[in-house]
């Protein structure tokens, strides 16, 4: 079965693990001239982690800006994530205000790629047998119905962040169902580790996600110094991006962009 998301020309899925480059400028001229000084021959696409910018709750701001940026990147994939403080991102929101803000975007038609926390509204419930419930149609997740109208205008990108530990293999495979089974484009797991069996387990579970969830690819990554090495190993275990920065950093761990494409061609 076809486990390719096509964005553009870009196959994710394929091949080699793909290379994001995150902005996270502050004003529309930060943003644009990042935008600029990516690497062409480094990014396959391209973040925009809009939780940064100043002007995120002007519509008519983020609008223009995200235009003037679709232009910068001509035909390079575009991801917008606005990354909630819950997440680890820079911005409080609220469910209502972020579901119309993603709904907003994806009107525009600029972003290729949308990134949709699928658990908000429902973290505290995040047990096996909250997974149950979901799995046998009793409860449905809050960003299910959200995750669907953007779906009719961009690809999503399904995502957890836990900046606090790794959670058992049998809790991360089960978010990357659910997270499929949620109609996402591409799940997204991201977790930090405290000691290497962290490291190994995040690993481990992707692998089995990614041999069990057989209809789209997959992203995961242990974060901080850590788990590095599943930032330019993702190949081995079945993770189809990886992100690597241009300047600054927009999670712990993370490695120039140049660096991790020059180790992933030593491995591969």
């Amino acid at each position: 079965m076809d486990k390719t998301v096509i964005v553009r020309n870009l196959k994710i899925g394929d091949g080699r693990t793909k290379i994001c480059v995150p902005i996270v400028g502050k004003t529309q001229d930060a943003v644009l001239d990042a935008a600029r000084a990516v690497p062409e021959d480094v990014a396959d696409l391209v973040e925009w982690r809009a939780d940064y910018f100043d002007g995120v709750f002007s519509n008519r701001e983020l609008e223009q800006t995200i235009g003037l940026l679709r232009d910068v990147l001509g035909e390079k994939p575009l991801l917008f994530t606005f990354r909630t403080a819950e997440e680890g991102g820079e911005k409080e929101i609220q469910e209502k205000e972020y579901a119309s803000l993603l709904q907003f975007v994806a009107e525009t038609g600029f972003a290729d790629l949308i990134d949709a926390e699928v658990f908000r509204g429902c973290r505290n419930q995040m047990n096996s047998a909250f997974f149950q419930e979901i799995i046998s149609g009793k409860q449905r997740l809050p960003m299910e119905e959200v995750i669907r109208t953007l779906g009719e205008h961009a690809g999503v990108i399904g995502s957890y962040h836990d900046f606090q530990k790794t959670p058992s293999a049998e809790e991360m495979i089960g978010r990357l169902q659910l997270m499929a089974a949620a109609g996402v484009s591409i799940p997204k797991l991201a977790v930090m580790p405290h000691s290497r069996e962290d490291v190994l387990r995040l690993m481990d579970a992707t692998l089995q996600a990614d041999r069990e969830i057989t209809d789209r690819p997959l992203i995961a990554m242990s974060m901080g110094a850590l788990g590095a090495v599943t930032r330019v190993a993702g190949r081995n275990f079945g993770s189809a991006v990886t992100f690597g920065c241009v300047g600054t950093a927009s999670a712990p761990g993370q490695m120039e962009a140049c660096k991790v494409k020059q180790m992933m061609e030593l491995l591969y």
